[in-house]
């Protein structure tokens, strides 16, 4: 008799399980699609933290709008980098470890998204990176994507077309942002500058952070270079500094693309500029000028390239999970993104074999307080 009612005791222990594991098993294949975003919400790079938070809900609200995943909503769970590749880390290691996200978002930078990589491939997690640029990012995992262009790319095309061709210039000096992004620019800017026979005549670093340029100006402007070019992807602080002494020099920015921003900040000192941007804001094209207007009412200042990349991060990701069906795992995702090929905002995005994309770049010039394309594709 005790032992009929253990055994009927189990078989109802058993069943309670089961039927726990099923009813959780359909809560998650009916709830919303949770994917964890790497944002640098505070610490340096916060200023870009902030667009990258719009430009991806922006993204998502449309995508649900439209009747979400297969049917399914997306939702965004975000996780605040600080900027720093030690917490990217750990923030990564907590997303993956949360069997409910599918897959990662970020980071910003290229430093941050090189310091989650391992962390994804260990995981088998898909890290999609909007900006990180670094070109050898992607070929850390088969799991790590990016589809903001190779800084490979970038840095060549300022030095040929935009400082040897535009400018003219035969000799150059630099002032650059000491991050990965900077010294890797740099890097690939002074190799294409020795096969074009263009002299770098200085180079001085600076500190993420620095507010005083003053000195690193003063021994690039006495090594007297024809144009001066600063590597950083938000160079205001420079500009405004440069424009307070009487150099009258020509001015490349490589990084910052054609950033409002540059111009909201800097007024008559961005007058002038060449910069390089494979995405261009214009009142002639509906879908950019839509995706300004909604981006700058919301954000309350207007989009870089990066908010391009940022929002089609988004898209370039959902493909991946409408491909998926109802067959919707963490490898799944990562084959189905591998296949991913369209015309999205920021243009062509095709995958090459390790993961990052090819993008062309244009020269565009500060006139009259707006941004003029000089050099297109």
């Amino acid at each position: 008799m005790k032992r009929t009612i253990a055994i009927a005791l189990l078989l109802v222990l058993i069943i309670g399980i089961l039927g726990g594991c099923a009813a959780k098993s359909e809560a998650k294949s009916d709830g919303p699609i949770k994917i964890g975003v790497l944002a640098p919400i505070t610490g340096a790079n916060a200023e870009h933290g902030k667009s990258y938070q719009v430009a991806t809900n922006m993204a998502v609200r449309e995508i649900n709008a439209a009747g979400g995943i297969n049917g399914r909503e997306l939702e965004l769970i975000f996780k605040d980098s600080e900027s720093d590749q030690q917490t990217t880390a750990d923030m990564a290691s907590s997303l993956a470890e949360d069997d409910s996200i599918l897959a990662i978002l970020g980071e910003f930078s290229s430093g941050c998204s090189m310091a989650a990589a391992p962390i994804a491939d260990e995981a088998k997690i898909t890290l999609l990176s909007p900006t990180a640029s670094a070109a050898d990012f992607a070929p850390m995992s088969e799991y790590a994507f990016s589809i903001a262009g190779r800084q490979d790319s970038e840095a060549p095309c300022m030095a040929k077309t935009g400082v040897k061709e535009y400018f003219g210039a035969s000799s150059v000096g630099i002032l650059y942002l000491n991050n990965d992004f900077g010294v890797n620019s740099l890097k690939y800017f002074e190799d294409t500058a020795s096969q074009i026979g263009l002299t770098i005549t200085a180079k001085e670093g600076y500190a993420e952070g620095e507010s005083d340029f003053s000195a690193i100006i003063s021994k690039v402007r006495s090594s007297d270079p024809e144009c001066l070019v600063i590597i950083d992807q938000l160079p205001t602080k420079v500009l405004n500094q440069l424009a307070q002494t009487d150099w009258d020099v020509k001015v490349a920015c490589a990084g910052c693309s054609t950033s409002q921003q540059i111009i909201e900040l800097c007024g008559e000192a961005a007058e002038g500029i060449i910069v390089t941007s494979s995405v261009f804001y214009s009142d002639e094209e509906p879908a950019t000028k839509e995706f300004a207007d909604k981006f700058e009412a919301e954000a309350g200042f207007s989009p870089t390239a990066m908010a391009a990349y940022e929002y089609d991060a988004v898209y370039v990701l959902s493909e991946a999970l409408k491909a998926c069906g109802s067959d919707l795992t963490r490898q799944n995702i990562r084959d189905n993104l591998a296949k991913v090929s369209g015309t999205y905002l920021s243009g062509p995005i095709k995958f090459e074999a390790q993961g990052d994309i090819y993008r062309s770049f244009m020269i565009c010039q500060v006139e009259n307080g707006a941004f003029v394309v000089k050099v297109g594709f």
